[in-house]
């Protein structure tokens, strides 16, 4: 059989036009894309060019990953694609940092809290893009110096606000509430309230559903919030409203927001093993928990013989999925709330396998610190 030619000689590769190569890269994969940025200079400053990011802007869909981390190395995990993938570092160059913790993510960034290796200095707060490697360290704390809540929020088109509750000093009995917003680049004293029903929530996090930063306590557990409208917490802790309180064997609860619902993930220690593993959502009009968990499913009933961590991601924007972390090989569970069916993930690679902590993610090429 004779060998056909190629349709375009190779050496013809090298001379598309520019447009035509910021077409081609903009219907890459994400992670594609910043593997190609290190294949050499000329393609880096394509990838980094403004025509290429309108290019891409108008081609891409946000799809969400769900974000693995620990200390200052991530991994995150593409739905649409099945894999994994590498997340570049976050460590500003001019700052000793230690263990550093992602918070939340909104917009396509991440709010991070950095402990210094210096003790006793107050932990550095900064937003990336692990994309772009851009980075904002954000300005000291008006008054706050031990924070108890930590959430973030996106604003508007490439804006965000971040809320931080703490107190002054560990012998003070006020809550503080400071807001950041990026719009002023400042932090705002908002709200103060007494410290008595926010004992148990040190560096809890909060997260957002319309209008208000919700956070759960360590046990025992209770269930507050900050309207944003109204500039104060309320606290939502009644029986008829927190599983919590019905459920004594209840433990490893996460909040999360899944088609624009609160949501409850926890284990159940002691139960049977197909009900191990419980989903609520949350009706604000009712104030009620319902059940929105399938046991039945065989694939749970493996996970729960060996679930020894809890972790519950969300996947924003209608794509209504939780994720379960287990040390059990070091395995992924993801559930389809609306579905209510159960599926592994991949299992994690090498020096990810013990990444045991996560939220959801947006990547983009377009957000700002």
């Amino acid at each position: 059989m004779e060998n056909k030619k190629p349709l375009l000689p190779p050496n013809k590769w090298l001379h598309l036009p520019l447009e035509l190569h910021e077409k081609i890269f903009a219907l890459l994969p994400i992670a594609a894309i910043t593997r190609c940025r290190a294949v050499c200079h000329t393609w880096r400053s394509i990838l980094l060019s403004p025509p290429f990011l309108q290019h891409w802007a108008r081609i891409a869909a946000p799809i969400p990953w769900f974000l693995m981390f620990r200390d200052h190395k991530f991994r995150a995990y593409s739905p649409a694609l099945g894999t994994w993938h590498d997340i570049p570092a976050v460590n500003p160059s001019d700052h000793a940092l230690d263990l550093t913790c992602i918070v939340a993510s909104a917009g396509g960034l991440l709010f991070l809290s950095s402990q210094k290796k210096k003790k006793g200095s107050p932990p550095l707060l900064l937003v990336c893009n692990p994309l772009t490697k851009s980075c904002r360290i954000l300005p000291g704390l008006s008054r706050i110096t031990l924070i108890y809540v930590m959430g973030m929020m996106e604003s508007g088109w490439n804006s965000y606000k971040i809320l931080v509750a703490g107190v002054a000093s560990s012998s003070s009995q006020e809550l503080i509430t400071e807001i950041y917003d990026s719009a002023s680049g400042g932090w705002e004293c908002q709200s103060s309230a007494r410290l008595d029903a926010f004992q148990d929530f040190s560096g809890m996090r909060a997260v957002w559903s319309d209008g208000f930063f919700y956070c759960l306590s360590v046990p025992p557990y209770k269930l507050v919030a900050y309207d944003m409208g109204k500039r104060s917490w309320i606290t939502l802790d009644h029986a008829q409203q927190l599983p919590a309180l019905a459920i004594p064997n209840l433990a490893s609860a996460s909040l999360l927001v899944c088609r624009g619902r609160l949501v409850m993930a926890a284990k159940i220690t002691g139960a049977a093993a197909s009900k191990r593993v419980r989903i609520w959502e949350f009706d604000a009009q009712s104030c009620h928990w319902k059940d929105a968990t399938a046991n039945s499913d065989p694939v749970l009933q493996e996970f729960c013989k060996c679930v020894s961590y809890f972790m519950a991601l969300q996947r924003p924007r209608g794509l209504d999925s939780v994720c379960f972390n287990s040390w059990c090989r070091w395995r992924t569970l993801m559930y389809d709330v609306s579905q209510k069916k159960w599926h592994w993930l991949p299992e994690h690679c090498g020096r990810f396998k013990d990444m045991l902590s996560g939220l959801t993610y947006e990547p983009t090429f377009l957000a700002r610190a």
